[in-house]
């Protein structure tokens, strides 16, 4: 049995946590700020932490051997927490570490995930001279749930994502290039990796470019305009 600490809140949480508890393989932990909300999913650990407190962190963590973070790094507050985080699990001696990295590889046309790089690159620099850290960029690319209709992401408890095509709207804002390849994945693909990829015996690798559905611009606008 893996034990893992989750740090960090939001729909995709809520989907790794559900499949994590499945079967009982795994020992599940939330780390939260806040306290207990008193209806979370059966089997979930419970803890409140503070990230501005990286004693308090660490001696959190030690027990942990795998810890996946969701925080939302969108802020200097959050990039922060991130870094206290990372820096905790170093220092409690946890095996293996996921930074949020739960999207696209390539982040270069995204003003808002400078956090992201940064975090990258903090990574990188604490194995730049060896080993420290275990760790892996699962980036999934872009969850194919999030094209359904309204009331089959609320069956998910999902919201809508504002990706730039809407099938349920009818509208699409649409790049130059429409041969350009847009990835696709599904939850519950990705949910079960994770969960595989917390006993798998080798080494993680750093990219873990979990890809499901490839096509192009193109097609993804043909295939709205069929439905």
């Amino acid at each position: 049995m893996v034990k893992v600490a989750i740090a960090g809140v939001g729909e995709l949480v809520q989907e790794v946590i559900r499949i994590l508890l499945e079967g009982g393989r795994h020992e599940v932990t939330a780390l939260s700020r806040k306290e207990s909300p008193g209806n979370h999913p059966s089997g979930l650990r419970w803890c409140k932490i503070d990230y501005d407190n990286k004693q308090q962190l660490t001696q959190t963590l030690r027990r942990f051997d795998v810890v996946l973070s969701f925080i939302l790094v969108f802020s200097d507050e959050a990039y922060q927490a991130q870094l206290n985080l990372i820096d905790a699990v170093v220092q409690a001696g946890v095996k293996r570490f996921s930074p949020s990295e739960w999207w696209v590889s390539v982040l270069d046309h995204y003003p808002m995930c400078g956090y992201k790089v940064q975090t990258r690159q903090y990574l990188e620099n604490l194995n730049k001279n060896g080993k420290v850290l275990e760790y892996c960029l699962f980036t999934p690319r872009i969850f194919m749930d999030y094209l359904s209709p309204p009331e089959k992401l609320s069956e998910r408890n999902l919201s809508h994502s504002g990706l730039f095509i809407d099938f349920d709207k009818c509208r699409a804002v649409l790049p130059e290039e429409m041969d350009a390849v847009v990835s696709f994945t599904a939850i519950d693909d990705f949910t079960a990796i994770v969960s595989e990829a917390l006993e798998y015996k080798d080494e993680w690798p750093v990219i873990g470019g979990i890809s499901g559905n490839k096509l192009t611009i193109s097609d993804l606008l043909q295939l709205g305009e069929r439905i």
